[in-house]
């Protein structure tokens, strides 16, 4: 897979991707990132990757929550961290981002962000 094919996969599938590398590769690149980050980040972020919703059971909304998580908060310590089809979590998250935001409106992204079950739990921004 390239990155030209980003583009012809679903929501559905780019959360497979991260979920699977977060569940993966992201405990070890976190404990490895352990002096460089707050301790209460640090544990919020351990949190978060613990809490994601396996993608058969995922709404659409805790998708793209999690996309947010990596684009600005606490799962942005993988930002660059590539998976083994050399796309970059950020890419996964931003694209789709965007996609969902020339969709539906920036406003209404956030409106539809702030319906994920993880966002009483794990929002601090919003």
């Amino acid at each position: 897979m390239d990155k030209l094919s980003l583009g012809s996969m679903t929501e559905q599938e780019i959360y497979e991707h991260v979920y699977k590398w977060y569940k993966a590769d992201g405990p070890n690149l976190l404990q490895s990132m352990r002096g460089n980050l707050d301790a209460e980040y640090l544990q919020r972020s351990e949190q978060l990757v613990e809490s994601l919703p396996e993608p058969a059971q995922a709404a659409p909304n805790d998708m793209y929550f999690v996309f947010q998580m990596i684009s600005s908060d606490l799962l942005e310590w993988a930002f660059n961290a590539t998976d083994d089809n050399g796309i970059s979590m950020g890419e996964y998250a931003r694209y789709a981002l965007q996609k969902k935001e020339d969709e539906i409106g920036f406003d209404e992204l956030f409106n539809f962000l702030r319906k994920s079950k993880l966002f009483k739990e794990f929002s601090r921004i919003f």
